[in-house]
């Protein structure tokens, strides 16, 4: 199992933390480019920045119909590997560009729905997400 967990200094409205797009393997190592990551129970799919898409020349394989909250656009998509905090890799995993200002990624119940996520504040708040998810079987 693994966990990631950030604790933040005070109540935050929105979780974001450094993530990766994987770029490969060297040896046994996994090799990722670094971007900010937003993580939004709100979003059924996760999505790039076009710009950072950009930037990795990623190319597309195809293109989707995305909805937003301001209504929908065709959207480039992509298939790639993301690395979230500890190591945690997720493959294969099929996204969209879209245009974000603050952050490089939404991380979308897609890849959320894959572990638990949790968030408690008492005056700060405390992030945890756990892959995979804990059995739901009462002890």
């Amino acid at each position: 199992m693994s966990a990631i967990r950030t604790e933040f200094p005070e109540v935050v409205r929105a979780v974001v933390t450094e993530i990766g797009i994987v770029t490969g393997m060297v040896g046994s190592v996994t090799k990722a480019i670094k971007c900010r990551g937003l993580w939004d129970t709100g979003a059924i799919y996760s999505v790039i920045s076009k710009t950072f898409a950009e930037k990795l020349g990623l190319f597309p394989t195809d293109t989707q119909r995305a909805y937003t909250a301001q209504g929908f656009y065709e959207a480039n998509i992509y298939c790639v590997d993301i690395m979230l905090p500890n190591d945690i890799v997720v493959k294969g995993l099929q996204i969209g560009d879209g245009e974000f200002q603050d952050f490089d990624f939404l991380i979308g119940m897609d890849v959320i729905s894959l572990g638990d996520f949790h968030l408690t504040n008492d005056g700060n708040t405390v992030f945890k997400f756990t892959i995979p998810p804990e059995s739901h079987e009462d002890k």
